[in-house]
């Protein structure tokens, strides 16, 4: 079983251009998710989580790990976007949007797992899951008037074929942003 965290993110001084409000302290952050692997089972999907910031030049959280894989086996890679994003509404609209979200991601995958996917073609697949999923996100958070930024967007390599318990952290920095993964199979 294959269990993923999200230990640490951070978001830099550059993401402003981005991200209006970043700076403005009652600008409610959440990290978004979303996980899929190259077997039937549909992607995990968890928006739900706020992340309390410090300040400084840049934003950064390192409170209790999230989870945003657990308990599954995978097949082949598991293939991870996170995203962070500002909410000011209600919780209640923020389930609603949440929810809506879900919705639309689950109809990529549906949508896509019509299509027979071969070894020679797994990796046009999982590009034009990607690309998808980056414009759904994407447009579901503009229409909402939201601000949104790309933390990380690529495969987490796992091999739960050992019978020994493994624990490795991937560390990820890009210009806006990165994240610390801890990675319990």
């Amino acid at each position: 079983m294959v269990h993923v965290y999200l230990e640490n993110i951070y978001i830099y001084a550059y993401a402003a251009l981005f991200l209006k409000k970043m700076f403005n302290p009652r600008s409610t952050f959440y990290a978004l998710s979303v996980a899929w692997d190259f077997s039937d089972k549909v992607p995990i999907v968890h928006g739900h989580l706020p992340l309390q910031f410090s300040y400084n030049d840049s934003r950064k959280y390192k409170g209790k790990p999230l989870a945003i894989f657990e308990g599954q086996h995978i097949c082949g890679a598991l293939n991870l976007m996170v995203f962070a994003y500002q909410f000011e509404e209600e919780e209640q609209k923020h389930e609603k949007f949440l929810h809506q979200l879900e919705e639309d991601v689950l109809a990529i995958f549906t949508k896509q797992s019509t299509q027979m996917v071969s070894k020679e073609n797994v990796n046009i697949w999982q590009k034009s899951i990607t690309k998808e999923l980056n414009i759904c996100i994407n447009n579901t958070l503009k229409q909402e008037d939201l601000d949104i930024i790309n933390i990380f967007e690529g495969l987490v390599d796992i091999d739960n074929t050992f019978p020994t318990k493994q624990k490795s952290t991937i560390k990820h920095y890009y210009k806006t942003g990165g994240i610390e993964l801890s990675v319990r199979v």
